[in-house]
């Protein structure tokens, strides 16, 4: 008895080769959707914890702002600008201390600022103290003005805050950063002193 040896023939070879090509591809389409999906949402979740980094920092600055008077009010916003006086604590060892600044926040070629001049240089608009970047990512920054006339009433909404001798009572803020895409992100503070 004899045995013959059996190959493959050359169909065989080219459908299990056009096969384990077929998966290979799948296998690594897989792989490349996974990483790029993984970059947008990276990417996308590092726009929201910018935007929320930045509307807490003015959150915790205007809940503590207060109206001061020499001469004008020192609280005036605009849709793209806000300044205003406020009490920040400070840190010095373990120490916590209470300082009075000035705040202001301006967009400037797509770059928050945020100016902080502290104590006896909060009334000084001389100053020498510049603005900080917060963030170089901001397509759009807004604020609007809050004012309730009647506590009963729903607040009423306008785009600027000038001269006026009282505070609002909110201020809605509007952020919207640039990454691959546009993340919008909008929250009301409330300020305890305003009406």
């Amino acid at each position: 008895m004899t045995s013959k040896t059996r190959g493959f023939t050359l169909i065989e070879l080219l459908i299990a080769s056009t096969l384990l090509l077929v998966v290979a591809l799948s296998i690594f389409s897989a792989l490349q959707i996974g990483i790029f999906g993984y970059g947008n949402i990276d990417e996308a979740l590092n726009g929201f914890l910018a935007g929320g980094q930045i509307i807490e920092r003015i959150n915790s600055d205007l809940r503590n702002s207060f109206l001061f008077s020499k001469g004008k009010p020192l609280f005036s916003g605009t849709g793209s600008e806000i300044n205003f006086l406020t009490i920040l604590d400070t840190y010095e060892g373990n120490n916590r201390q209470k300082d009075v600044a000035f705040i202001s926040y301006t967009l400037v070629n797509n770059k928050l600022l945020r100016l902080c001049r502290k104590n006896k240089e909060s009334l000084n608009e001389k100053s020498n103290i510049q603005p900080d970047e917060m963030t170089g990512d901001i397509e759009k920054i807004s604020f609007s003005y809050g004012q309730a006339p009647d506590p009963k009433e729903p607040l009423q909404w306008q785009s600027s805050w000038i001269a006026q001798e009282k505070l609002p009572a909110a201020v809605k803020v509007l952020v919207s950063i640039k990454k691959k895409s546009t993340i919008t992100l909008v929250r009301t503070i409330y300020i305890p002193q305003g009406g």
